[in-house]
This record gives C-alpha cells, sequence and structure tokens, in this order.
C-alpha cells in the first residue's frame, strides 16, 4: 500500500514540474508580447479603432460578398479617401515650395560654387569626389545630411506603423468571427463571467469607437456649414479660404487631442487679422472676433462637451467618457484619444460583471440579469456568420 502511495506521489511531482514548466514557458511568451505591445501601443490602439469603426459596415458587406472581399472593399473604402487627402495637401505643400524655389536646382549650385567649379567637376570624377568629401565636413552640410536622414527615418518608421495598422484591421475583419469562436471553445466557455465581460467588452468599444468616426463627420459637417454661414456675412474681400476642405481638415483634426481643432481655428483667425491689418481698416477686425467667438466657444464647446460624448458614450455615462478622453490625451498623447475607451470600457465592465463576483466567491456561474443585459453589438451578432464551406474558407494567394 505504501508502495503506491509513493509512486501515486511521484507521478503527481513530476506532472506538477511539467506544469510549472509550461506555466513559466507561458509567462515568457506573454511578457516578449507585452513587450511588443507596449512598442507599438499607438499602433495597436490605432488599428483596434479603425476596426471597430470599420466593423459594422464590413458585416453588412460579409453577408453579400464573403469575408475576404467585405474586408479589402471596408479598408479601401475607408483608408484610401483618408489617402488622398493627405496625398493632396502634402501636393500643396511641395507647391508652395516650389513657389519659393527651394526646389531650385540653382539655388543649391550658387551655394556650392564659391567652394568648387562646378563645371570642372563633373569632367574630373575623381576631384569630384575628393571635393565631396570636403564639403560632406562643412558643419552646414553635416546638418543637412542628418536632417535628410532623419526625415527619411520618419517617413520609414511612418510606412512602417501604417502597414501594421492595415494589416491587423485587415485580419481582424476577416478573421474576427474565427477567432471569437476559437476563444469560446477553448478559454472562454459559454455562461462563463469571462465570456460575458469579454463581450460586454466588445459591445461597449464597437459603440465607443464607432461613435468616434461619426463624431469627426458630424464636426466635418457643422464646420462646413458654420463657415459657408460666415462667408455669408463677411465684408467683401474678407472671408473663409475654402470652406469646404477646411472643414474637411477640422474634421480630421478631432483626433489630434485637445489642440487638434485649435491649430485649424487658430491658423484661420491669424489669416483674417493680417489681411484686416493689410487692409488698414481696423473696424473690420469684427469679423475675426465673431470667428473666434463662433468657433472657439461655438463649435468647439459643443463637440468637445456634447457631441464625442454622447455619440462615443451612447451606452456609456456621458461625464465618463468626457474625462476619458480629455485624461487620456493629456496622460497618454495623440493615441490618448484611442486608448482611452478601452480602459474606461474594460474598467466599468469589470466593476460591472466581475468585481461583484469576486467578492462573493462566486465566479463560476452567470446570473440572469447579465445574461439578459441589452448591448448596442446585439444587432451585429444577431445573424452568425456562415459555417459551411465558401470562397473565403480557400485564402487566396497573398491572404
Amino acid at each position: 500500500m505504501s508502495t503506491e502511495r509513493g509512486a501515486a506521489e511521484r507521478i503527481r511531482i513530476q506532472i506538477d514540474r511539467r506544469e510549472v514548466g509550461w506555466w513559466l514557458l507561458g509567462f515568457v511568451i506573454a511578457g516578449m508580447l507585452l513587450l511588443v505591445g507596449y512598442r507599438f501601443v499607438g499602433t495597436l490602439v490605432l488599428g483596434l479603432f479603425a476596426y471597430y469603426a470599420a466593423r459594422p459596415i464590413n458585416r453588412r458587406l460579409a453577408a453579400r460578398t464573403g469575408r475576404t472581399k467585405a474586408a479589402t472593399v471596408t479598408l479601401f473604402v475607408l483608408v484610401v479617401p483618408f489617402l488622398a487627402l493627405l496625398a493632396g495637401l502634402v501636393a500643396a505643400a511641395v507647391g508652395q515650395l516650389q513657389a519659393l524655389d527651394l526646389l531650385d536646382p540653382g539655388v543649391y549650385a550658387r551655394f556650392v560654387e564659391p567652394y568648387a567649379d562646378l563645371s570642372a567637376l563633373w569632367n574630373d570624377p575623381q576631384r569630384l569626389f575628393a571635393r565631396a568629401q570636403e564639403l560632406l565636413r562643412e558643419p552646414i552640410v553635416k546638418r543637412g545630411v542628418d536632417t535628410a536622414f532623419g526625415v527619411i527615418g520618419t517617413l520609414g518608421s511612418v510606412f512602417l506603423h501604417t502597414t501594421l495598422v492595415l494589416a491587423l484591421v485587415f485580419y481582424l475583419l476577416r478573421d474576427d468571427d474565427r477567432l471569437a469562436a476559437w476563444f469560446r471553445d477553448e478559454v472562454a466557455r459559454p455562461g462563463t463571467v469571462l465570456e460575458r465581460y469579454l463581450e460586454n467588452v466588445d459591445r461597449g468599444l464597437s459603440t465607443a469607437y464607432y461613435g468616434q468616426m461619426l463624431t469627426v463627420i458630424v464636426v466635418m459637417f457643422v464646420a462646413a456649414v458654420v463657415y459657408t454661414g460666415l462667408n455669408l456675412v463677411a465684408p467683401p474681400g474678407l472671408t473663409i479660404p475654402q470652406p469646404v476642405l477646411l472643414a474637411v481638415l477640422t474634421g480630421l483634426a478631432t483626433f489630434i487631442p485637445l489642440i487638434g481643432r485649435g491649430i485649424v481655428y487658430t491658423a484661420v483667425l491669424l489669416l483674417l487679422i493680417v489681411q484686416v491689418l493689410g487692409r488698414g481698416e481696423l473696424v473690420l477686425l469684427w469679423f475675426p472676433a465673431l470667428y473666434y467667438a463662433v468657433t472657439f466657444f461655438g463649435i468647439d464647446s459643443l463637440i468637445r462637451y456634447f457631441v464625442r460624448p454622447y455619440l462615443s458614450g451612447r451606452s456609456l455615462h456621458t461625464g465618463l467618457m468626457l474625462f476619458a478622453y480629455l485624461l487620456g490625451a493629456a496622460i497618454f498623447g495623440w493615441y490618448g484619444v484611442f486608448l482611452a475607451p478601452l480602459l474606461l470600457v474594460g474598467s466599468l465592465e469589470f466593476v460591472r460583471v466581475v468585481f461583484p463576483r469576486l467578492l462573493a466567491g462566486d465566479l463560476g456561474s452567470e446570473s440572469p440579469a447579465d445574461a439578459a443585459r441589452p448591448g448596442a453589438g446585439d444587432a451585429e451578432r444577431a445573424s452568425p456568420p456562415p459555417t459551411g464551406p465558401s470562397d473565403e474558407e480557400t485564402p487566396a494567394p497573398g491572404d
């Protein structure tokens, strides 16, 4: 009998050692993933925002075209217009640089001519190489080279992060149902507290992030109406330039925390003041003053304190959403406006679903009240994805 008990103890110790080894490996993997997530936290939350903002449209398309095609169409319908607008702004900036003759090679030739005879150098490659080495030692040239490499590095970083965001959004849109099904089968079984918590977080984020996208659209519309209306009462020759384009910029500036729209308002205000001072008619300063009052105290207050909290938090407390956006932007920077809803929803659902059961020591059951609680995302889950074979089950090359 004692021999059998000793054998059982040895087996249990051996099993426990194997479990400890696997747990250690799991902690190592989790630590590496957390490190990567910390380094790319802004990119990840931006991709998460884009996914939830695009998901309602994607699911409607997926019911007709399939997951892969729907994800592709949704991605390009949302991203391409933004990239086109950004390219237009860059082209306009390049046009202004050309107007200043900064891209004229003659400008740089005049700078180099005192140091070298360019026509002679082109005919003597060795001399050209030697003169190039001498120029690279000049402080102003070294600063220019460092600046150029800095710009190249910045562009490369932007390209990397943009690619990561697009890839994350595409695969989440295409495979989110399969990922959720695997998670329910292997981790969060139906009816458990963990499943209910994650479902509530998913619904809350869908409401918050989709509302954030709606906020940008509302800002564009309101700004276009206000700018056009101000131009109707503006003095002759003193109008807000390109009101529709300016309204689009105002909407996109909403993504910049705290000061985004203020930058646009201030730039236009300074332009109007300069125009008034250039004409020497100080009595016309009433129009810049009116513009200042309508934009800073009208549009901005309306969006910040009413529209954004309401649209982004229809299932959450409006005041909590307001504090989340303000504090998130102030603490975390540019990505705080995307991270704040995630932190708020995760915390609220933990207090609502998990914390009472922790106090009661009952994490293994699900109360009927929680199971019946409606969510903003129930409509999205009303029609489950098809489980039969489809063209999306066989990935196309490059998927």
